[in-house]
């Protein structure tokens, strides 16, 4: 970029629920935004009532020269446009070979693969993936613990979310399936072991939600940020509103629900009702518990808490990443998890200029 330009960053999937975040954020900036549409009459109304400023053009993600174009004329892309798991590298490639930066709300260790290949290819850029809530804001939020905790001995996460998911979204969750997520595991010393014997029958007492129940599973973003950290002990934990939600969320996957298009679609739109209850108050929970070798026996806990929309917050990490990543934009190269980057625990900070968030701690 000149120096004295005024940077430009395009957002693909603009007038989606999670591309309104990003545009949201983005305009209390003073960069140039380009917001990037499939579907002209949301774009229209977006541009209407909300943001005269921002400019917005029609893109075809399905033609690689019309992404190289968007590429040619921004500084940083994030993606927020899905499927991610059709899209995959496509976006994240023609960055990397224009020597853009790029923030995708999509992680996954496929996603990761796909582009570190592209990566060593080329050698130069910056991709920060997994830029929403889960993964992501998870990771963000326990590392800032990790970080300020000399002495950690262990940690535990855990996640709960009810609000309503996109079908993209839910379609990506089925699609991840196809990892090989560890279920029924934790970390210790770097490794990752099963979880066995009396503290499988311990998983329901040590809930700290009342009326969840919890799956310990590892994904790959956590477990990057545990090793980075260098957490000695770690788990992870997704609740569920009621034992048949988890139950039937285990069957999408014990069944293999996902091998074809249709199956798919199918197992999403059961995902999007196993994640989500109308009777329950929509909120977003990030919870740590941690023990230090400071005072024995000794476990603390630091909550995060929000009523506010899944979608529309991921949105909101997305635009903050972007526009942190825009403050440094010579020193940063590689591809990162959003968990692994450093200093990114000021997007804690600055979410709460969107949106309403408690942060409470104790001790147990």
């Amino acid at each position: 970029m000149r120096k004295g330009k005024v940077m430009r960053i395009g957002v693909f999937g603009a007038t989606g629920e999670v591309g309104k975040g990003v545009l949201k954020v983005l305009a209390q900036e003073k960069y140039q935004v380009t917001a990037y549409y499939r579907t002209p009459r949301k774009a229209y109304e977006l541009k209407r009532i909300y943001y005269p400023k921002i400019d917005f053009e029609q893109i075809d993600l399905q033609r690689m020269e019309s992404i190289e174009l968007a590429c040619e004329k921004c500084d940083i892309l994030i993606n927020c446009a899905g499927p991610a798991s059709e899209i995959l590298d496509r976006i994240a490639c023609v960055c990397i070979q224009k020597r853009k930066l790029y923030v995708d709300v999509a992680g996954g260790r496929t996603l990761r693969q796909k582009i570190e290949l592209d990566y060593k290819t080329y050698n130069r850029g910056c991709c920060v993936l997994g830029a929403g809530i889960y993964p992501g804001l998870t990771e963000v939020f326990a590392s800032a613990i990790a970080k300020s905790q000399s002495s950690l001995k262990e940690l535990r996460m855990y996640f709960y979310g009810n609000s309503s998911l996109s079908e993209n979204a839910a379609y990506d969750i089925v699609a991840g399936m196809t990892e090989s997520a560890s279920g029924m595991s934790y970390l210790r010393d770097g490794k990752v072991l099963k979880i066995i014997g009396n503290e499988i029958k311990d998983l329901k007492a040590k809930a700290p939600f009342d009326e969840l129940v919890i799956m310990p599973v590892l994904n790959g973003e956590f477990c990057e940020m545990v090793f980075k950290r260098k957490i000695p002990t770690a788990y992870f934990y997704q609740s569920f509103f009621n034992e048949k939600a988890l139950i039937d969320f285990i069957m999408i996957k014990a069944l293999e629900k996902y091998k074809t298009v249709e199956q798919k679609k199918e197992s999403a739109k059961k995902i999007q009702e196993l994640l989500y209850s109308p009777s329950r108050d929509r909120e977003i929970i990030l919870l740590v518990e941690y023990i230090t070798t400071e005072k024995k026996g000794s476990k603390k806990w630091v909550q995060f808490w929000s009523d506010e929309d899944w979608s529309l917050m991921t949105g909101y990490v997305a635009g903050l990443v972007a526009t942190e990543m825009a403050k440094k934009m010579h020193t940063v190269q590689g591809v990162f998890y959003l968990g692994e980057m450093e200093n990114v625990e000021k997007i804690l900070e600055r979410l709460t200029s969107f949106c309403k968030i408690t942060i409470s701690k104790g001790n147990n």
